[in-house]
């Protein structure tokens, strides 16, 4: 079955307008954490024809979709009313700290409202997450 086949859809939608650095490290964050949260998306281990074992890679594919940050934002809050997604977000607070409980401190002095994301990553089924991001291009 090929990616377009598969019922559940994996994003990630990133601020296109951040340094190539950032939007690298806030995707690989917010696939670690789905990766932790949804390991049924991940296919089984895989040998090569020299018999070397590669760790599981996600079968569904990700597709990384590029917006303005306040698209990115928005997103967040619109996929966040839909309790089929999974929602997992990258604030920028959370790049700016540099110990977990200062980013934990700084969250919850921080309204919602008041949140920049880097990155927001969606997984859920495909209907669903095309009505969240709908239109949004590919990271280019």
């Amino acid at each position: 079955m090929t990616t377009r086949q598969q019922r559940t859809k994996w994003v990630v939608v990133v601020d296109r307008d951040l340094p190539v650095g950032l939007i690298a490290n806030a995707a690989a964050c917010l696939s670690a954490t789905i990766g932790q949260q949804r390991p049924d998306l991940l296919g089984p281990v895989t040998a090569d024809a020299s018999g070397v074992e590669h760790q599981p890679l996600p079968f569904i594919g990700c597709s990384i979709l590029g917006a303005d940050a306040e698209t990115v934002h928005r997103v967040r809050t619109k996929a966040a009313t839909r309790p089929t997604l999974l929602v997992v977000d990258m604030p920028q607070l959370a790049q700016q700290a540099t110990a977990y409980t200062e980013y934990q401190a700084t969250m919850a002095a921080t309204p919602h409202e008041e949140l920049a994301y880097y990155a927001v990553g969606l997984v859920g089924p495909r209907n669903q997450i095309d009505k969240v991001v709908g239109g949004l291009q590919l990271l280019r």
